[in-house]
């Protein structure tokens, strides 16, 4: 089972210190949910 990032080549910077907020009205969101929807 291949994971949105990895299929659609989206960058996430991962360190031990990341913190990722994505809100329900942006961009990565819409893409995120986009290729759930394909997958």
């Amino acid at each position: 089972k291949k994971i949105s990032h990895s299929t659609f080549k989206i960058l996430f910077n991962l360190n031990d210190h990341a913190n990722y907020s994505i809100t329900k009205e942006s961009k990565l969101k819409r893409l995120i949910n986009f290729a759930k929807m394909l997958i």
